[in-house]
């Protein structure tokens, strides 16, 4: 399901940002910026995902 996938890809988006090795780059002022817009638009379509399970997301175009 798409909410599984955004659910995967925030997981690693967080721990990148928690590796002492990547610290450096996501401390970058406008890519922090930037990053946290996109966690934030991810959570708030996975939430809508996850309150309408009749949704389509799984249907075939």
């Amino acid at each position: 399901m798409i909410s599984d996938v955004l659910s995967e890809a925030l997981a690693k988006i967080e721990h990148y940002q928690a590796d002492p090795g990547y610290a450096s780059i996501y401390a970058e002022p406008s890519l922090k910026a930037q990053i946290e817009d996109v966690k934030r638009a991810m959570r708030s379509l996975r939430a809508v995902l996850v309150a309408r399970p009749e949704s389509t997301e799984d249907r075939q175009p």
